[in-house]
């Protein structure tokens, strides 16, 4: 069974230890392999928190929008140690394009299509939504922790790489967050 999170919208702070704040609440989303009996308890008991669920037969394209995202608001913030509303600055413009272009490039080779329009707003209108939540990433850097660079970005370029496609934009984050770590 697989979890993701429909517009990254749930969101933790961990402001001190053994303290989590709820920051942002959204659909939680399943790989729809789950027996009927235990996917009906899970349903009850995200329904008595008041927590959105659903059960994807298409997950593959729930994780690539989710890495879409994660792709993109994660590091920009990280580096900049901006919270999400800095990827909406028209400064960021080109590099958030380029970004999810590379990413879109390497989903196609894995056989997975996605219209860039509807990706770019849907990173766009989720970094709105989260304007002022601070990315994990962020929160990983200014604690100095180790990052998820290797599973965000640098995931898109193992794939690139198998497939030889140019990702400069997504290299030049990793090898940025690698420095800062």
């Amino acid at each position: 069974m697989h979890c993701s999170r429909r517009d990254n919208l749930n969101s933790v702070l961990f402001s001190e230890d053994g303290l989590i704040e709820l920051k942002g609440q959204g659909k939680t989303v399943l790989e729809d392999v789950i027996e009927a009996g235990i996917k009906e308890f899970i349903e009850a008991r995200f329904k008595e928190k008041r927590f959105e669920i659903e059960f994807a037969s298409d997950f593959r394209n729930q994780q690539w929008n989710k890495l879409f995202a994660n792709a993109v608001i994660n590091p920009i913030t990280a580096i900049t140690r901006e919270k999400n509303g800095i990827v909406l600055s028209m400064e960021l413009e080109y590099v958030v394009e380029e970004i999810i272009e590379e990413c879109l490039s390497v989903a196609k080779e894995e056989g997975y299509l996605f219209s860039k329009i509807h990706v770019l707003e849907s990173v766009l209108s989720i970094a709105s939504k989260t304007f002022m939540n601070t990315s994990s990433m962020l929160q990983d850097v200014s604690n100095r922790r180790r990052t998820e660079i290797e599973s965000i970005n640098g995931y898109v370029i193992r794939l690139a790489n198998e497939h030889a496609i140019p990702v400069p934009v997504n290299k030049t984050l990793f090898a940025l967050l690698r420095v800062m770590e």
